[in-house]
């Protein structure tokens, strides 16, 4: 514009469709590359944190459907995960039986499926395919049961089909029954409809008859059976029991004792098995199986001391860290507000609070012997199931020359993980009763927790050792003598001791003892399938460290 108090304006003549845009030449490329961070660094952070732009207010670039999915979105995929953490925080403070749940009904985005499902709901019922009732029971509301609403409205005349006969007749669409006819209902049964009848106007049904009954007579039924046979009038016909003597007649007969001659000859023909000593054939199979002694020229598969020992440092070490975390976990529920409540451990928040009381701390409850019984056995199965398959797999290589795993290996190993997790509810059961014991004494908070730690102290290093070397015992050999199982009778096995002071009595008398794979060893009165039997007592198993020898028997001279 002319003037020089214009200078700087800008004056817009026209624009397009898209309206105008303009570019401030004044601007430095430092701040448009700030905007264009700044603006990218936000995306970013709503993004990490689940939140849709939309959501703080900017919808451009949307559609009205896009913004409310987004919403919908954010509430159930952020929002609700969020309070469920935030109500999570309280569980400690609350009593059994008790939650904390935030009230979301009148949050409109979370209403998004529910109309929806109404929406579609609504669809069905104008295309006749749902009921009203149907359709309240889908938008949450109660259905009248009334034959109006239980009934199918059929477009586009809307012609009812009712759900019974009772419906059909209130709807007014019952076919009358003087009429002969049936209702008009799907499936309903009725009369036939009846048949017009064919003679003069006026003529009753006995004329009708009468006229019926005076016409010739037709042939039966049974005159039209006869025909195909040749026969003549129905008085010279023959009759069927003339028929059946005649196909008697022409049926040779066969004498009662063709039958008996025939399995006579048969059983001649046949030759006889001879009978044999069964009793001397068992006792010379049994006096090459069972002997004590190995056989020569076989040294056959026996698991070293490196299977036992891996086994046990694996063991050792999942227990060590599941201690460790137990004694943090039963002296942060000592000091849990939930635990101390109504006990004389809570300290009152102010004459008004109502929680103390005289009652001891749980010790059950704060231990929970049965949790930790059901993490051992978890958290030691897929070690010893590893085990248990290596070893199988070494074994069946060196007997059949294929490295094979049955599945009957994984039963060691999940046993003798059950019976560490028994083991541990055993100890903890001890830890119950000694917290119990505390208690009737004077003491305080910080007393039960020293009780606790120096529980862990003493115990748990001695108890883990012991319970790693019972475990691997049990693995390793249950799984190589199920593997040996597998493979057949064929397959021998010999009862190896360390042979050294340490061995029990009652073992050393089974060293060198041989027996076909399956067959258990008797030890005072007891069956072993294997050393470290966790189903045997054990006087006969803790502190095992005897193993099996294995070896084929079709290889044996």
């Amino acid at each position: 514009m002319p003037g020089a108090q214009h200078a700087g304006e800008t004056v817009v003549v026209g624009s397009g469709p898209g309206g105008l845009s303009y570019v401030d030449t004044s601007t430095r490329p430092r701040d448009m590359n700030y905007e264009t961070l700044a603006k990218t660094a936000k995306d970013e952070i709503l993004s990490a944190f689940g939140v849709p732009e939309s959501v703080v207010g900017n919808a451009s670039e949307r559609t009205y459907a896009n913004a409310d999915r987004e919403e919908w979105n954010f509430w159930q995929h952020t929002e609700l995960p969020h309070l469920a953490l935030l109500a999570s925080a309280f569980a400690v403070d609350l009593d059994d039986g008790w939650s904390l749940r935030f009230n979301t009904s009148t949050v409109e985005a979370l209403e998004f499926p529910r109309r929806q499902r109404r929406e579609e709901a609504r669809q069905e019922w104008n295309a006749g395919l749902i009921t009203v009732d149907e359709y309240r029971e889908i938008a949450g509301r109660r259905p009248f049961n009334v034959p109006h609403t239980r009934a199918l409205w059929i477009s586009p005349q809307k012609a009812p089909v009712p759900a019974n006969e009772q419906d059909a007749a209130a709807l007014g669409v019952a076919q009358d029954p003087m009429a002969g006819g049936a209702p008009g209902l799907p499936g309903a049964g009725g009369a036939p409809p009846a048949i017009a009848p064919s003679g003069p106007v006026g003529s009753s049904a006995a004329a009708a008859v009468t006229e019926a009954r005076g016409q010739d007579s037709q042939g039966t039924a049974a005159d039209d059976v006869a025909a195909p046979h040749g026969a003549g009038a129905p008085e010279t016909r023959d009759t069927a029991a003339s028929v059946v003597e005649q196909a008697r007649d022409n049926v040779p007969l066969t004498l009662p004792d063709d039958a008996a001659n025939d399995v006579a000859a048969a059983r001649s023909a046949v030759k006889q098995p001879s009978i044999g000593n069964a009793a001397a054939e068992v006792d010379a199979a049994r006096a090459h199986i069972e002997r004590n002694e190995l056989p020569h020229g076989d040294d056959g598969f026996e698991v070293t001391e490196g299977d036992f020992d891996t086994t046990a440092v694996a063991v050792t070490a999942v227990l060590t860290a599941l201690f460790a975390r137990q004694e943090g976990v039963i002296t942060a529920r000592l000091h849990a507000p939930k635990t101390r409540k109504h006990t004389r451990y809570w300290q009152p928040d102010g004459d008004t609070d109502l929680r103390h009381g005289d009652d001891p701390i749980d010790g059950a409850r704060v231990v929970g012997a049965a949790r930790w019984e059901e993490e051992t056995a978890n958290t030691l199965a897929p070690i010893l199931q590893q085990t248990a398959a290596t070893i199988a797999a070494a074994l069946s290589a060196s007997v059949t020359g294929a490295a094979t795993v049955p599945p009957g290996m994984a039963a060691a190993a999940l046993t003798a993980a059950t019976m560490a997790g028994r083991a541990v509810a055993a100890l903890l059961s001890d830890l119950t009763d000694i917290l119990d014991t505390a208690q009737r004494e004077s003491g305080t908070l910080n007393d039960l927790t020293a009780t606790v730690t120096a529980f862990h102290r003493a115990r748990t290093a001695k108890f883990i050792a012991l319970l790693a070397e019972t475990c691997a015992v049990a693995t390793v050999n249950g799984a190589a003598d199920a593997a040996a199982e597998s493979v057949g009778p064929a397959v021998l096995r010999t009862w190896v001791t360390r042979g050294d002071t340490r061995v029990r009595a009652a073992h050393r008398g089974l060293n060198g003892t041989t027996l076909p794979a399956g067959t258990p060893y008797t030890v005072n009165g007891s069956a072993l399938r294997f050393p470290g039997d966790p189903f045997a007592p054990a006087d006969l198993t803790v502190n095992g460290r005897c193993r099996l020898r294995h070896f084929s028997n079709e290889v044996v001279h």
